[in-house]
């Protein structure tokens, strides 16, 4: 073989390897990533996430002890924001289930 067709048969080689080579497609994976999230928020209306947030039950971590998670001034305000959260349950028709 000459020098020219060793040249050029590289050429091919290096045209046909490093497409190979190459990194994910990040710009499809952005797209999958945003339709997916587009989908998924179509599916929840406002409706369904205050209906959601209804069906929730009031579980405040640990407050006291030595491994505290929390303390009891936050628990408070966690406790106050799920009761006004229910009390809006509660004017739109959307009641928590009981017990």
């Amino acid at each position: 073989m000459s020098t020219r067709s060793k040249t050029i048969a590289a050429l091919v080689a290096a045209g046909v390897v490093f497409p190979a080579m190459a990194g994910p497609d990040f710009q499809a994976i952005e797209r999958a990533r945003e339709a997916k999230q587009a989908q998924r928020t179509a599916l929840q209306t406002g409706a369904e996430r205050a209906a959601m947030r209804c069906d929730q039950r009031l579980v405040l971590p640990l407050d006291h002890g030595p491994r505290a998670v929390t303390t009891p001034h936050l628990n408070a305000q966690r406790k106050a924001r799920f009761e006004a959260q229910q009390r809006q349950c509660e004017r739109q028709g959307n009641r928590p289930p009981s017990g």
